[in-house]
């Protein structure tokens, strides 16, 4: 090949040999990764993001199984859900589902909207 990033403009299948011109357009990587440089990401950034869940537009879901489903959401931690529009999980099985809710600990439930739910088994 000649070094370049290609996009497939049509299905191909993994496997397939790829001449240039055929089936691909040249892509710059820079539009589709976050560079050292430039990082800019579109859309979401998933690390370690529950699979099978619904990504929130907007949203960060970091550690192991989080689920950040709401619009502008985060959440961090281990099985951390925030699935209200702008709400914030963080910690261990915190869930924010509340607008604008905001869970941090273990176990916190903020599920009106516009609370805060700190510590251990907190609910608001």
């Amino acid at each position: 090949m000649d070094g370049k990033l290609y996009k497939a403009t049509s299905d191909i299948t993994i496997g397939d040999a790829v001449a240039s011109g055929t089936n691909c357009t040249p892509v710059n990587i820079s539009e589709i990764y976050a560079t050292i440089d430039n990082p800019t990401f579109t859309n979401s950034i998933s690390l370690g993001r529950k699979a099978d869940t619904t990504i929130g537009t907007n949203s960060v879901a970091i550690g192991s199984r989080t689920e950040a489903s709401g619009e502008s959401s985060f959440a961090s931690g281990s099985s951390s859900i925030a699935s209200g529009p702008q709400s914030k999980a963080e910690g261990y099985s915190a869930v924010a589902s509340g607008s604008s809710s905001h869970a941090e600990g273990n176990g916190t439930i903020a599920n009106g909207s516009n609370v805060h739910a700190e510590g251990k088994y907190n609910v608001e």
